[in-house]
């Protein structure tokens, strides 16, 4: 990918984290009690019938997707205090911006592998970076 390089360019680079999130029950078919109280765990598993619910849980677990990480926090928090069990894996993620100073324009790249190549192409040449911390 190629950009103007007459442009008068910042890149602005956001860093930010998530938490993929796992409900891991006592066994491969949770009980009753450990079923109501994950369904309080978010607003669309209570608004499911028990049935259906019962068949988000494989293998004894209950993904709860991956969130921004304080969400994720928050969830996991409550999990805990519902007497459940939480497996996380955190992850690092990086997303850039490209902005052209001398206009009201911005350059987008939408796939993370290109906008990560084009962000390397325009630091070596000299391109400055503004690093954003986003939680």
């Amino acid at each position: 990918m190629d950009w103007d390089k007459t442009r008068d360019w910042l890149i602005q680079r956001s860093h930010y984290y998530e938490l993929a999130l796992v409900v891991v029950f006592g066994s491969a078919n949770p009980s009753m009690d450990e079923l109501r109280r994950a369904r309080k765990l978010r607003p669309e598993f209570s608004n499911e019938s028990p049935a259906i619910f019962r068949r988000r849980v494989e293998n004894g677990r209950l993904d709860l997707g991956v969130l921004p990480r304080e969400e994720g926090r928050i969830l996991a928090s409550h999990a805990t205090s519902l007497g459940l069990a939480v497996e996380h894996v955190a992850t690092a993620r990086r997303s850039y911006s490209f902005k052209d100073r001398g206009g009201p324009g911005y350059l987008l790249v939408e796939d993370e592998s290109d906008a990560e190549r084009l962000a390397n192409a325009m630091i070596a040449a000299g391109v400055p970076v503004i690093d954003l911390e986003v939680d």
